[in-house]
């Protein structure tokens, strides 16, 4: 149906090269319903920034550590920490094609 057409879309118009996609819109817009779909559907993973929040925290990264000690002092992980966050993971293998980035 509709995310069907859309992941077509996207495929045509990244014929090569690595594909970076990012969802955004309010609770409740339907971005986790899509992510996967799309995700499958170009063949890159879908990435969740609360997701890896909680790995780098897991993993006991520096950055994640940064991100443990914000959280449990009942802050707001700052935009620098998930960005490192972030591009920490991107730079894993199963990203080298491409990433989908669900919220921010």
């Amino acid at each position: 149906a509709a995310e069907a057409v859309a992941a077509e879309a996207v495929a045509e118009a990244v014929p090569s090269g690595r594909c970076i996609l990012m969802l955004f819109g309010p609770p409740g817009s339907g971005k986790g319903t899509q992510a996967p779909k799309v995700s499958e559907k170009l063949g890159v993973p879908q990435l969740s920034t609360g997701d890896m929040l909680r790995a780098a925290v897991a993993e006991g990264s520096e950055v994640g550590m940064q991100a443990k000690a914000v959280m449990e002092s009942g802050g707001l992980v700052s935009d620098e920490i998930v960005v490192g966050i972030i591009a920490e993971r991107i730079a894993k293998p199963d990203c080298a094609k491409g990433f989908l980035l669900d919220g921010f």
